[in-house]
């Protein structure tokens, strides 16, 4: 993507996949502590993180703002300008900091992602080790985020179903998602599941589930305003309601 909002990859459908806990990006491992996100002249919305504080760095409130524009408006219709006037910066010290659009699109997306890698950076320790009951607690760390960072769960829903975002983004996502995959398998007990079945299988097979049930949510939010961050509770219980399916017809009686 250029910096008059022209995509430079093009505008591949993009890969879509889920993870195995149904919430598209899986996080990355070891990255920072959660950052703020601000919204337009520095107020965040409830349950948006810690509020900008007045010094903070130039750096951090323009990826605050970015955050907040990208997420409002997308690629191609956000803009620099604004973006420096909800940071209070001018548009040249954007620029000093990130060189592009693109530059800054690509940082944004990487600050939206930070809140999750470090929630579940800090619970890694101490996930359950039955594989679903696994796979519950990630679907819970990670909307509790969401509704805690609506604008960081509105860019990256964007980055995913947005058909102006290039492929190049879509692929910082699913790097970020495949950087923590371990977390489903580092010591996950196998006693319970069926004679021959590995957890490799079993989580492949539930990757392969996230990837049928994500185009039908991507679907119904596409043209929501809230890109469905209304309905994510709604989403998450049919996604537990498909687990419990597939768990016992993966487990022994």
């Amino acid at each position: 993507m250029a910096d008059d909002g022209t995509p430079s990859s093009g505008t591949p459908a993009g890969d879509h996949r889920a993870g195995p806990d149904g919430f598209g990006s899986r996080g990355r491992r070891g990255t920072a502590a959660p950052s703020a996100q601000g919204g337009a002249g520095g107020a965040s919305p409830r349950g948006a993180g810690p509020r900008r504080t007045a010094d903070a760095s130039p750096r951090e409130r323009i990826l605050d703002a970015a955050v907040a524009e990208f997420a409002d408006r997308g690629y191609l219709r956000a803009s620099l300008s604004r973006i420096a006037r909800r940071a209070g910066v001018a548009k040249s010290l954007v620029l000093y900091y990130f060189g592009s659009k693109d530059d800054l699109y690509r940082a944004a997306v990487d600050r939206a992602l930070q809140p999750i890698e470090a929630a579940l950076e800090e619970a890694a320790p101490d996930l359950p080790r039955d594989l679903f009951e696994r796979l519950r607690r990630l679907g819970a760390i990670k909307l509790q985020v969401y509704r805690d960072r609506p604008d960081a769960y509105r860019l990256i829903v964007r980055s995913m179903v947005d058909p102006a975002v290039s492929a190049e983004f879509r692929q910082q996502l699913a790097e970020a998602a495949a950087r923590s995959q371990d977390l489903l398998y580092r010591d996950v007990d196998t006693g319970r599941l069926r004679p021959g079945v590995t957890v490799q299988e079993a989580v492949e097979l539930l990757m392969l589930l996230g990837d049928g049930l994500m185009p039908r949510i991507f679907a119904a939010i596409r043209q929501r305003p809230d890109l469905g961050y209304a309905d994510l509770d709604r989403w998450v219980a049919k996604w537990e309601r498909y687990l419990e399916l597939v768990r016992d017809g993966l487990y022994q009686p």
